[in-house]
């Protein structure tokens, strides 16, 4: 516990300004890898019920099944990529993600 303390404490020395940071900064970066690492499976049925749902259940089970375990392949890798390297920014996007839509759990959220 008192280890736990002691390194929080010096996170805030190395980012004083750390509720800037929870906007789009390495803490929200930290947050999204991890999540991404964790539910990138998630991938594989949400692609499959979109292809279900715009061309029919065959094509659900291949092209959905496909796209599905590649995209999870990738969203998990750019999720552990994202841990990794919280602290640095990205050339091309700053802290900004790496993968769209940001969280799989978002993916209606951002049709609308």
């Amino acid at each position: 516990m008192r280890y736990a303390v002691g390194f929080i404490l010096s996170l805030c020395f190395l980012f004083p300004d750390a509720p800037a940071f929870a906007q789009g900064g390495p803490v929200r970066k930290l947050g999204r890898g991890a999540a991404n690492l964790v539910t990138g499976w998630m991938e594989v049925p949400a692609q499959v019920l979109e292809a279900t749902e715009q061309s029919g259940s065959i094509a659900g089970v291949t092209v959905g099944l496909g796209r599905g375990l590649l995209f999870g392949l990738g969203r998990t890798l750019a999720g552990a990529f994202e841990v990794a390297t919280f602290p640095l920014p990205n050339p091309k996007t700053h802290y900004g993600p790496m993968v769209r839509p940001e969280f799989v759990v978002f993916r209606d959220a951002d049709k609308e």
